[in-house]
């Protein structure tokens, strides 16, 4: 999550689920649209790519 907060085009959230570590998105806005979706994904594998190097 800091590192998809950090490039500065999405701010996900943090939250835990099942006892485990989850990033939180809200894509239920009327204004969200294909685009946002599209930039949130690109961001999140961005951001797991970098981590696992």
């Amino acid at each position: 999550m800091q590192r998809v907060q950090a490039r500065g085009k999405v701010y996900p959230s943090h939250g835990v689920w099942h006892d485990r570590q989850i990033i939180r998105v809200s894509i239920t806005n009327h204004a969200t649209d294909r685009a946002d979706i599209d930039l949130l994904i690109d961001e999140l594998r961005i951001a797991h790519e970098q981590a696992i190097g």
